[in-house]
């Protein structure tokens, strides 16, 4: 049998993605997103990050900075990874980056 993209991407290592400080673009988000989806950040008004996706559905949100939990990493790899389990499920296809561990002082 022969194998698929998927089976192929399986077995290549995943690419780290070492931790940014707080102010990181859209657009550098961008390049570690799936296929089809689409990811802003309002940070003018509402500090949160929005993912689109048609294999998610409704779009899904996640603040950061005061009042929440998270950084501004740590909302945008969380929802890097949502789209990712998406893509696994649909297609099989495992994401290929290893998001870096927030530092302790990123929730301040």
């Amino acid at each position: 049998a022969a194998s698929s993209g998927a089976d192929a991407a399986a077995l290549r290592p995943r690419k780290f993605v070492a931790v940014q400080g707080y102010g990181i673009s859209q657009e550098a988000a961008q390049k570690y997103l799936p296929p089809d989806c689409a990811l802003s950040k309002d940070d003018r008004r509402e500090n949160r990050w929005r993912l689109r996706s048609k294999k998610i559905g409704r779009e899904k949100t996640k603040s950061y900075g005061k009042g929440s939990q998270l950084s501004d990493w740590g909302a945008m790899t969380f929802l890097l990874l949502e789209a990712w389990r998406a893509e696994t499920r649909a297609t099989g296809t495992p994401c290929p980056f290893e998001f870096g561990e927030r530092p302790a002082h990123a929730d301040t």
